[in-house]
């Protein structure tokens, strides 16, 4: 059986391997574990789109990195990748050469220069692993019975977990990423703001996150969002702009949270939400969603490929049933989106004690999200919404909630930033959402 890999949040060895040399590194992380390592590796995960990240989140917050050096593995194109990332996030590397090889020079200044094993000059197995065993760049990663068990007393600064090693680096990794501060949010390239939304994602509290955000003038001095934008054109050549909408809002398809949320600050195009004047199905099963998150002939086509190839699928609350009556439950469902429309409770907070309406129709739209920062920031409530107007091709932008009480409209922000419900099959407003 493979080994069973270490996904806590503790300190951590991620393993690095080529499959060929299984037989040789199997073992090795077995015997690692059975000494009181926690341990991450590759366990055959199937590559998708999603796998670098995947992988590169694994080698970010590890606390020791092994390279198993072969023929092999200087064949593969992920384990030097691995090296080179671990040597760009100063981790601690070990490299273990499993035979005489000579390093590519990329790979030679990443790791050419570390103190390094090499297990084939050792007489035995046994010789190799207790030497092994005494590497102090992988005490960190002993669990407290391993360490009980071996006599070890944690260097200062040892207990802290992975994840907080990892927040009190992350200004320190974007700056090695190449992100300098800018004067505005316009000023940054699309990479750049993945890397500072990558940062944000790993803050443990809202003042780690806030300072990295202040770090980069995402922010103003109080922490707060003042609409500050990036302009940039469509595919078809119209003008668009976006702004940040939050922190740390929207969780990950795949788990996690991203770091930042925009949203177009302006409304870009019309479309209608069906081709009939039905909201049956709600948003899950809308006209507008499969346009929007169309890779062809869709909006998500029209953005730049920078901007594109950096946003990331989140997981959206809506009621997707459409028409609710008192008693019904389940409407409220998840959807994985790239792009998407905001909803009543994300613009305009919950609607509990701003409507007298029925318990169990407050419900509904209250669970569709929660007011993101900007227009907390901006005071916004169904009783002051002047923050919520845009221009564009039309004023009035759709939302994604249904009218819960009836079965042929979706609600919408009307010019003025007052909120109404219309005919599913109308052109209005859209102005989407999406996350790095």
């Amino acid at each position: 059986m493979m080994p069973k890999v270490y996904e806590g949040d503790q300190p951590y060895i991620f393993v690095s391997y080529a499959h060929a040399d299984d037989a040789v590194a199997l073992p090795l992380i077995d015997a690692l574990m059975a000494e009181g390592y926690r341990v991450w590796y590759d366990a055959g995960v199937e590559e998708t789109e999603d796998f670098p990240d995947y992988i590169a989140d694994h080698v970010y917050g590890c606390a020791s990195f092994i390279m198993l050096v072969s023929g092999s593995a200087l064949g593969s194109v992920w384990c030097v990748q691995e090296a080179k990332y671990a040597f760009k996030l100063n981790k601690r590397i070990l490299p273990i050469y499993l035979e005489d090889v000579e390093l590519p020079r990329g790979l030679d200044l990443c790791i050419g220069t570390k103190q390094a094993m090499r297990w084939y000059e050792y007489e035995s197995d046994e010789a190799f692993y207790k030497k092994l065993f005494k590497a102090r760049r992988l005490e960190d990663c002993l669990t407290s019975e391993g360490r009980r068990r071996r006599g070890v007393q944690p260097r200062s600064g040892a207990r802290q977990t992975t994840e907080t090693r990892v927040r009190k680096e992350a200004v320190r990794i974007v700056r090695s990423a190449g992100v300098a501060k800018r004067d505005s949010l316009g000023a940054y390239s699309w990479t750049e703001l993945k890397e500072i939304s990558r940062a944000i994602a790993v803050a443990g509290s809202d003042a780690e996150w806030k300072a990295i955000a202040k770090e980069y003038r995402l922010v103003d001095k109080d922490g707060k969002l003042q609409g500050d934008t990036k302009t940039f054109k469509l595919a078809d050549g119209a003008d668009a702009s976006v702004r940040i909408l939050g922190f740390r809002h929207d969780e990950l398809a795949g788990g996690g949270v991203a770091g930042i949320s925009f949203e177009f600050a302006g409304v870009p195009k019309m479309r209608r939400m069906n081709a009939k004047w039905t909201n049956a199905g709600g948003w899950k099963d809308s006209d507008m969603r499969r346009w929007l998150n169309g890779d062809r002939g869709g909006f998500l086509a029209l953005l730049p490929e920078d901007l594109r190839t950096n946003v990331v699928e989140v997981t959206k609350q809506t009621n997707n049933k459409g028409r609710v009556s008192e008693g019904d439950t389940g409407a409220v469902t998840d959807t994985p989106d790239k792009l998407w429309l905001l909803s009543m409770a994300e613009v305009y907070g919950k609607l509990s004690g701003q409507v007298e309406w029925p318990s169990w129709l407050l419900a509904v739209y209250d669970a569709e999200g929660t007011q993101y920062q900007f227009y907390e920031d901006k005071e916004v409530a169904l009783s002051d919404y002047g923050s919520c107007q845009k221009r564009g091709a039309d004023s009035w932008w759709w939302l994604r909630s249904p009218d819960a009480v009836g079965s042929y409209s979706f609600r919408f922000v009307l010019s003025d930033g007052d909120w109404d419900c219309w005919l599913a099959d109308y052109d209005r407003g859209v102005s989407p959402g999406f996350c790095f």
